[in-house]
């Protein structure tokens, strides 16, 4: 198996397969079939798109094709040559997924909120979003016609709790990395220490929601993590994104914060809904659930409350999953209070 070429052999009477592909045997003739792995799709046409696009915000930033062939891990030469293409891949780049992201690497990686670790990261997850019904998967089925109809699961396993929960902790590493850079955090941060949660789709309960076992605290004057994710980490703020998701499925992560009025007014500049709520925490998930369905707030949220006798006031930004919540945490937070 394997020889003369990287992809030959057989596993049987009537059937073969080469580097074109498999070759099938249906009543009497051959037919040929090209097997194309999705990562093809993104090494010859969203690697090239997504870099010059990062490439081109750096530049716009001010930095020097040196510095920004450091940043990418190329050459020089790559830099100008990505610059000055024209020939991007139009569904790549028409994406708003790629095009945000590709700001949000080139902001991190220009004003040093973000290293290389967190901004390769930050782009392996958009290639898993893309290629989960995305322009990826879309151009995966045009480069091999036999996936039409089959929704992309033959290359995602959606179903699959064991991948599901490694996306989960992967996000939540990437995210805290992020939030220990955001210079201003620590200033935010409670006297019971902060807490970054994100649940598994479909969560239940709190053992379906990841987060910190040693939360996030304030040593040195900086945001320090001493731990890694692990699931059922956390009851409060878990309690909190489970209440928010009975309502907002698509909100999935939340990071608790001090409370201070200030912060009402920051977030609703952000563009987030604002919902304040009792502080007990008796049936807090459901007091929390009614509250959003009476207000109707929707999309990305600051939830609060002002504290109560041994409750200190807290609020809660949330988010689709912790990478989300991280970037509008540096939006919020990245100016010392």
């Amino acid at each position: 198996m394997f020889a003369g070429s990287a992809l030959a052999g057989s596993w049987g009477p009537g059937h073969s397969f080469t580097a074109a592909g498999p070759l099938w045997l249906f009543g009497g003739r051959w037919r040929c079939r090209s097997v194309r792995f999705p990562q093809e799709v993104v090494v010859e046409a969203f690697l090239p798109t997504y870099r010059a696009m990062v490439a081109d915000e750096l530049a716009d930033r001010g930095l020097s094709q040196a510095a920004i062939a450091d940043h990418l891990g190329i050459s020089q030469a790559q830099v100008s040559k990505y610059l000055s293409a024209d020939g991007l891949e139009g569904a790549i780049a028409a994406d708003e997924r790629v095009q945000a992201t590709a700001r949000e690497v080139a902001e991190g990686l220009a004003q040093g909120t973000m290293d290389e670790v967190a901004a390769l990261a930050e782009s392996l997850h958009l290639v898993r979003r893309l290629e989960n019904r995305g322009p990826i998967c879309r151009m995966h089925e045009e480069r091999m016609p036999e996936l039409e109809g089959t929704g992309c699961d033959a290359c995602i396993e959606p179903d699959s709790r064991v991948m599901a929960e490694h996306r989960v902790l992967v996000d939540l590493r990437v995210a805290v990395r992020r939030l220990t850079l955001i210079e201003g955090l620590a200033d935010w941060i409670p006297h019971v220490g902060s807490n970054l949660a994100q649940a598994v789709e479909g969560a239940e309960g709190v053992w379906d929601v990841a987060a910190l076992p040693g939360r996030i605290n304030v040593i040195g004057g900086q945001a320090r993590v001493t731990t890694e994710p692990s699931f059922g980490a956390s009851r409060h703020v878990a309690t909190v994104v489970l209440a928010v998701r009975d309502e907002h499925p698509e909100l999935r992560a939340a990071l608790n914060v001090a409370f201070r009025e200030p912060l009402v007014e920051r977030a609703r500049e952000a563009g987030l809904a604002t919902v304040g709520f009792d502080a007990s925490y008796e049936a807090r998930r459901e007091r929390v659930r009614d509250r959003l369905a009476d207000t109707g707030a929707e999309g990305p949220l600051l939830l609060y409350h002002e504290g109560a006798f041994g409750i200190e006031p807290v609020a809660y930004l949330l988010g689709e999953d912790a990478l989300a919540v991280a970037g509008r945490a540096e939006q919020l937070f990245a100016d010392p209070a």
